[in-house]
């Protein structure tokens, strides 16, 4: 009778390790999902030389249907000779589907062209 609730207790213990494990398991395989990627400075060198490819990696465990949001902000300034701010704080947001993510990360760097642009014609960098 001894030896068979220790086979009894043993069986039980084994059974409820192995649930716990597979539990567990489970848990690990779900992926996080992101919906928003945001970069803010007041330095324009950290955009210019910002990798852009790899917002790819931020967004890879979303589903191609999910909507994200990628944006940047630049908290500076730029200003004429005679000291006037032409822009000061500019930013720009692009939305859409994860399965369109090149074609949003190319509007922003687009985008970003063009406030270099505009901040070479008036800081001469």
């Amino acid at each position: 009778m001894k030896t068979l609730n220790i086979l009894i207790a043993t069986l039980l213990l084994l059974s409820f390790t192995s649930y716990a494990q597979n539990s567990d398991k489970q848990e690990d395989n779900k992926l996080v999902k992101h919906t928003d990627f945001r970069i803010e400075t007041d330095n324009i060198e950290e955009l210019r030389n910002y990798n852009w490819e790899s917002v790819k990696e931020i967004f890879k465990g979303n589903n191609p249907e999910d909507k994200i949001t990628i944006s940047y902000t630049f908290n500076g300034n730029f200003k004429q000779n005679n000291g006037k701010v032409v822009l000061n704080n500019y930013g720009f947001t692009a939305s859409g589907k994860t399965a369109n993510l090149e074609a949003l990360t190319l509007k922003l760097k687009n985008s970003l062209t063009n406030l270099d642009n505009i901040y070479a014609k008036y800081n001469g960098n």
